[in-house]
């Protein structure tokens, strides 16, 4: 709790949250990438989260819109996000959603077993 505390607390990080009737049903995240080889105008999208029971109801899509929408809003060109190799329902997700695998993996830390993640990236520019 801590940890998220004073990570929402940063001003560089958004937070959009999903509720239904007074319950939080899923959120997303969006602040500057965190990423070394990354360009300064890409924004990335560090959690995206919907609770189970709603899932397949549109509510991932709406709030992935949104961040997508605050990324140009905020005057970012792309945004990317790291979804785990395993996670093939995430990554059918975002390539539906247009995101598209630049090549860039890495071991995620935040896993014991050391899983692999795939950076996606989605163009935020008229031209694609």
């Amino acid at each position: 709790v801590e940890r998220w505390a004073r990570w929402l607390s940063a001003p560089d990080v958004d937070c959009i949250v999903a509720t239904e009737s007074d319950r939080i049903v899923g959120f997303v995240t969006l602040c500057p990438t965190r990423d070394e080889d990354a360009a300064a105008d890409m924004a990335e999208m560090p959690t995206l989260y919907v609770h189970p029971e709603y899932w397949r109801h549109g509510i991932g899509s709406v709030l992935c819109a949104a961040s997508v929408e605050r990324a140009r809003d905020r005057g970012f060109r792309s945004l990317s996000l790291w979804v785990l190799d395993m996670n093939t329902r995430a990554r059918r997700f975002y390539d539906a959603f247009g995101f598209e695998p630049d090549g860039a993996t890495k071991v995620d830390e935040g896993t014991r077993e050391r899983l692999l993640a795939h950076r996606y990236v989605l163009s935020l520019t008229e031209s694609g």
